[in-house]
């Protein structure tokens, strides 16, 4: 069990929310009684393995090894028409992709509420997409059936981050015009959907590449930790060096030269994102990053894309 806002106890099933109720899960549980808990009420609960319970009026009762905690409950919010108000999805479509891509889009997703689609994470029966503007993360969908109907939905990154389960498995989620519903293992997620029609970025893969730069990640992830503004620092490619531009310069020489003209400057926290979520199964024969420079991005192993900030001399 995990600890949420609000947690529901009723027949078998526990239910939770988090304080703005944008996902709700139903796990199955070990516990029939019916009762409510809050926060802190639920962090005592998840103390106990498995627990005797015995509910004696607006207290919870838990007893494992010779330990008793008494829990205050809380005013359970839902009916059970409410329940079955939230889980249900009318009029519902069907998209599947692989869980393990959604889980790396979002670290690619924008901050800024006033660009609300970007919030989240697109799915199409073509490419799983997630953008903050500054850079862009797809990856092509694995759909088992060629006859697989076509769909393009933007789902909440809240969402996105509740589901759990083997990172390579074919999900499916079924939704409408508002709503999200995805099964995996005993657990049911429900969660919104974004409105709106999400940015096309087909043609910002078609820029052509100036010159590519093998790299191992250790050697990056090297360099970066020497970061001393994360946020605000730049990381500046130019011919056999690459540097930390900030109020601290750190340099490193390349065996590799690079002609990028003017040289290619990123943020430190970009590059970052981008490198933890490369696998070991993506990397060039085995040991390498492929950087690839063209004159206003520079693309990760080809499917996450960087804005250059600025070139250098400009």
């Amino acid at each position: 069990m995990k600890i949420n806002h609000t947690n529901y106890f009723k027949d078998g099933v526990l239910i939770q929310t988090d304080n703005m109720q944008t996902v709700f899960t139903f796990s199955n549980v070990n516990i029939s009684e019916t009762f409510a808990l809050d926060e802190k009420g639920m962090k005592i609960l998840t103390k106990f393995k498995n627990p005797k319970i015995v509910l004696d009026g607006n207290i919870v009762k838990a007893s494992e090894n010779g330990i008793t905690a008494k829990i205050k409950t809380a005013v359970s919010l839902w009916s059970e028409t409410d329940l079955t108000q939230i889980k249900e999805v009318a009029n519902s479509h069907k998209a599947k992709c692989k869980l393990g891509t959604l889980k790396k889009a979002i670290a690619f997703v924008s901050k800024n509420t006033n660009k609300a689609i970007l919030q989240g994470v697109n799915i199409s029966k073509n490419y799983v997409i997630a953008t903050n503007t500054f850079m862009l993360f797809r990856e092509k969908n694995i759909i088992q059936d060629e006859n697989e109907d076509d769909f393009n939905v933007t789902l909440s990154s809240e969402f996105v981050a509740a589901l759990e389960g083997d990172n390579e498995e074919i999900i499916e989620i079924e939704f409408n015009t508002n709503k999200a519903k995805c099964v995996i293992g005993e657990t049911t997620y429900i969660g919104r959907l974004l409105s709106g029609d999400y940015p096309k970025t087909e043609k910002l893969f078609t820029y052509p590449i100036i010159d590519t730069l093998l790299i191992t990640p250790e050697d990056v992830k090297d360099l970066l930790k020497y970061t001393s503004d994360e946020k605000n620092d730049i990381i500046a490619f130019n011919n056999d060096l690459i540097e930390i531009e900030g109020n601290i310069s750190v340099v490193k020489q390349n065996d590799t030269k690079i002609e990028i003209e003017k040289g290619a400057r990123v943020s430190c926290e970009y590059l970052k994102t981008a490198i933890s979520v490369i696998e070991e199964k993506d990397l060039e024969s085995g040991f390498f990053i492929k950087i690839g420079f063209s004159q206003n991005f520079i693309f990760i192993n080809d499917n996450i894309l960087i804005m250059q900030i600025v070139k250098q001399g400009e």
